[in-house]
């Protein structure tokens, strides 16, 4: 296993690694922002090997864990055991599929007073239950199956993201959309994303965007308001 480590701005790191679906290569990435007393936020946890958690433990204390959508929380219970001191949060429904560990709403870190990491439900899609975060001081969107961004694919990966129409662009996928159960308040969450003010955008799958990556996260969900 091989573990990518960028980091993208004084207090964003990620870590990315290989996910494979349906035989195509998704990826998968997880983000740890450092907060003020060298306190870490950690999104969408990876399975990671001895050199990431090292790396990890030296960038800080991991005091916060997120479990941002029902999809992603495979490697949630794992990662946290090497971290007992922090607590966990999750949307609903992840808490039935992680028994073994207490998580903590999602809610809980909305009313938590940290203004470091601003958090939204995207309503509409309870099957997938996303939560997006924003990072307000280096202007970062961070969301985890609600867009993806693939560029330069090739072979058996290209045609699959084809078929789900997610090649060559930032978009979402022809699957999430399916799952969405009521478009009036998914609509109003995605307008309420988009007043937010960010620059850069962070995807658990394909390329990051930084730098005008607000005009094109509204020109990805203008299908929206269709």
């Amino acid at each position: 296993m091989t573990v990518q480590y960028h980091q993208y701005d004084q207090n964003i790191h990620t870590f990315s690694t290989s996910f494979s679906l349906f035989g195509a290569e998704f990826g998968n990435r997880m983000t740890v922002i450092s907060l003020p007393d060298q306190q870490l936020w950690v999104h969408s946890p990876i399975k990671s090997d001895d050199i990431t958690l090292q790396r990890i433990r030296s960038m800080g204390d991991v005091r916060y864990i997120v479990a941002p959508n029902r999809f992603h929380h495979l490697h949630f219970e794992t990662f946290a055991s090497h971290f007992p001191n922090a607590r966990l949060f999750g949307v609903s429904g992840v808490e039935k599929k992680v028994k073994n560990v207490k998580i903590s709403s999602i809610d809980e870190w909305v009313t938590s007073g940290n203004s470091h990491v601003e958090s939204l439900k995207i309503e509409g899609i309870p099957r997938i239950n996303e939560t997006v975060f924003l990072h307000r001081e280096s202007s970062t969107l961070i969301v985890t199956d609600l867009l993806f961004n693939f560029r330069k694919t090739k072979g058996w990966s290209k045609f699959l993201y084809r078929l789900y129409g997610i090649n060559d662009c930032c978009t979402t996928g022809k699957l999430f959309k399916s799952l969405i159960k009521d478009k009036t308040v998914f609509a109003q969450s995605i307008h309420t994303l988009c007043e937010w003010d960010f620059d850069n955008l962070i995807v658990s799958h394909g390329e990051g965007v930084f730098g005008g990556a607000k005009e094109q996260v509204r020109e990805s969900l203008e299908w929206v308001f269709e």
